[in-house]
């Protein structure tokens, strides 16, 4: 009797698990931002004489997130007036993207089948955009004038002082030892890189920091002022916690700037990480934006802010220039990656959604027929929302031609097996399930019941 009631307790706890794993399987919902339109700087007499739109979800080269991606290919027949005179005219492509994967999310721009220069400008993280109702309705409702004054808002105020101060190394004293440093102040701002740990309050900060290899690892920390001595050092093994005398370690000072210490911090994570900083004028926007973000951070971990910079996802502009003589017609073509939005909150099979922003476009001088084609990402996938009349072809993928451009952005989504299934909310699952178990175990103890009044009998 015991090993039946274990076998059904057993049972029954492995269903409501299966039951609550299923419930929490991955993400219901996966939110991108929108793709852009590349569009002149300031107003133009170019006139876009035609655009042929591709977004091709069976392309090699795309990397799939949560959503399947597209290779997105848009190609401009452009033309100058002949009553007008040669002129260089300077473009935008904004987008969202990070320092990481900007090489592999934008392949680039070309004139006439010859790749163009270009520089790409960095503003404000995504994750820590104004937003009003959701962070989602504000990414969807970006248009460029947004993108530009965040990328190149040069009234964003800065640190207006550049203090003085000392730069802390503690050179490990032995491999596999911890070491605290408490400093009788609060820290604030990116101040240290190497840690492992820390912990403070308005009267005092510990930084904490775990050594492994000898030549490789440190703890370094900026103070402002001159070097101090009121700093407390403890080290010990990190088996053993057996302390380690003070003469193991070695403390080395440097004067320096937070300019200098800023620099130096970032340096020193693009050669930790791998991930190369832009050079000239980019890296002095780039290093414009480390400079707000490293003082405005709650974040004493020098490396954690600089891996933001670096890795997280920030509208971004592309900038090139155009040259035409008076007359001339020209071919420009701007390929990228573009991820798309996945929601299965309300439906078993998850619905993938791409937006596509025109409205950058109005600003030439004239703007003619728009062709969009749409590779799907398989034969399974079909289209279930669109808000240009996109028509199935016979090779599978989807068309529409537009003598111009429509009122709204272009929208479309995509579903696997065309009709999504409604979603059964799994929480009324696990309910059920929990009165599944509820009734066994009454029903289990009934049981036992009445065989202790049979044995009895």
């Amino acid at each position: 009797m015991k090993k039946f009631c274990g076998l059904l307790a057993a049972v029954l706890i492995a269903s409501v698990m299966h039951c609550v794993a299923m419930a929490n399987s991955g993400p219901a919902y996966w939110n991108n931002g929108p793709s852009f339109e590349p569009v002149a700087l300031e107003e133009s007499s170019l006139d876009v004489v035609e655009e042929e739109l591709l977004f091709d979800f069976n392309d090699p080269d795309s990397v799939w997130g949560w959503s399947p991606a597209a290779v997105v290919t848009a190609t401009y027949q452009m033309s100058w007036p002949k009553e007008q005179p040669a002129a260089s005219v300077q473009m935008a492509f904004p987008l969202i993207s990070s320092v990481l994967e900007i090489s592999t999310e934008f392949s680039g721009v070309s004139v006439d089948g010859q790749p163009l220069d270009h520089q790409t400008f960095y503003g404000s993280a995504v994750y820590g955009l104004p937003y009003q109702n959701s962070q989602e309705d504000y990414l969807n409702h970006l248009d460029l004038e947004q993108v530009l004054e965040d990328v190149f808002d040069d009234t964003v105020a800065l640190p207006s002082d550049n203090p003085a101060g000392t730069v802390y190394r503690l050179v490990p004293p032995a491999e596999n030892c911890q070491v605290e440093v408490t400093i009788p102040d609060q820290v604030r701002g990116a101040s240290a890189y190497g840690l492992s740990s820390y912990v403070g309050d308005e009267k005092q900060t510990v930084l904490g920091a775990r050594f492994y290899d000898v030549e490789k690892d440190s703890l370094t920390f900026f103070l402002k002022g001159e070097p101090r001595e009121d700093l407390t050092i403890e080290a010990y093994t990190i088996e053993e916690k057996q302390p380690l005398e003070k003469t193991a370690y070695k403390l080395e000072t440097t004067r320096s700037t937070w300019l200098e210490w800023l620099m130096e911090g970032i340096q020193q994570y693009s050669g930790k990480s791998g991930i190369p900083l832009p050079e000239g004028e980019q890296w002095d926007r780039l290093f414009q934006q480390f400079q707000k973000e490293a003082s405005q951070s709650q974040e004493i971990d020098l490396d954690a802010v600089a891996s933001s910079l670096l890795r997280d996802d920030r509208l971004a502009v592309v900038l090139y220039t155009v040259d035409f003589q008076p007359g001339q017609q020209r071919e420009m073509t701007v390929q990228y990656q573009m991820q798309g939005s996945m929601d299965r909150r309300e439906t078993q099979e998850p619905i993938y959604t791409y937006r596509y922003l025109t409205n950058p476009a109005k600003r030439w001088n004239s703007f003619g027929k728009l062709t969009v084609q749409v590779i799907p990402p398989s034969e399974a996938m079909e289209l279930v929302d669109s808000s240009i009349p996109l028509e199935r072809q016979k090779d599978g993928s989807y068309q529409a031609t537009l003598e111009e451009l429509p009122e709204e952005n272009i929208v479309f989504s995509f579903c696997e097996r065309g009709n999504p299934t409604p979603k059964k909310d799994p929480y009324e699952l696990l309910t059920g399930m929990l009165w599944l178990v509820v009734l066994a175990l009454l029903a289990l103890v009934v049981t036992l019941l009445l065989l202790r009044k049979q044995r009895r009998r």
